[in-house]
């Protein structure tokens, strides 16, 4: 009777643990959807500020360097487009929130070429979260207690958006499908150094490299003459 007793014991003890097991395997299988290429980290965070430094981009630290920098041209308006829509952005600093609706030129061009095709592929259109930020308006978003912002003071923790040449796109809408495309497009984009993305858990976040702007101005092959156009020059040549 003990023996039988210690063994239905047990079997409670087990059963107790099944549901959490099964809920920990749920969760692997949904983080193994990320691609490796995409994880985040401190080597992540180092490799992505280096290339920034390559692309000898300039940190903002405050309101006065961006407007500086729009007036410039060297950040651009980013504005709702059939492809893309632009949420609450620029909110940590009242009274000034246009002047975060700002990125890089080819920052711009990535988005209206990328999301373009996930609109014309999905139906999709993209909502947008968050563009350039100065060193303050980061600061700030630390200080209202947001575990996603990167608040250290290394130089390796500084956050891309400082740049303006992130951009955030919210994973929010997208389907099964769009979120592998996205996954499968950023991971291609990342291997030919033009961007550097981080998929995290309600965006994608993306740091368009300067040579996605010159990859964007290559010219096209020349197309070569139909048949029709050969003749024509046969005969040119022939008088």
């Amino acid at each position: 009777m003990k023996f039988l007793s210690y063994v239905l014991a047990l079997a409670v003890v087990l059963a107790s643990f099944a549901p959490q097991a099964d809920a920990g395997r749920r969760k692997r299988r949904r983080g193994s959807d990320v691609p490796s290429a995409l994880r985040g980290g401190k080597a992540v965070q180092k490799r992505h500020n280096r290339q920034a430094n390559a692309d000898d981009l300039t940190r903002l630290e405050k309101r006065d360097d961006l407007e500086r920098f729009i007036d410039l041209g060297l950040l651009v308006p980013v504005d709702d487009t059939r492809s893309y829509y632009l949420d609450s952005i620029g909110g940590h600093d009242p009274g000034h929130e246009d002047l975060y609706r700002h990125a890089r030129p080819w920052t711009k061009r990535f988005l209206d070429k990328e999301l373009s095709v996930v609109r014309t592929k999905f139906g999709h259109r993209s909502k947008l979260t968050s563009f350039v930020r100065t060193d303050t308006y980061q600061g700030r978003i630390c200080r209202s207690g947001n575990g996603a912002a990167i608040c250290g003071g290394d130089w390796w923790e500084q956050s891309l958006h400082l740049t303006g040449a992130t951009v955030d796109i919210s994973k929010e809408g997208m389907s099964r499908k769009t979120l592998a495309w996205m996954r499968k497009r950023l991971v291609q984009l990342q291997r030919q150094s033009l961007v550097s993305a981080i998929e995290e858990r309600g965006a994608f976040h993306v740091f368009v490299r300067k040579a996605y702007g010159k990859a964007a101005k290559r010219p096209t092959k020349a197309q070569k003459p139909k048949k029709a156009e050969k003749k024509k020059r046969h005969r040119r040549a022939r008088r």
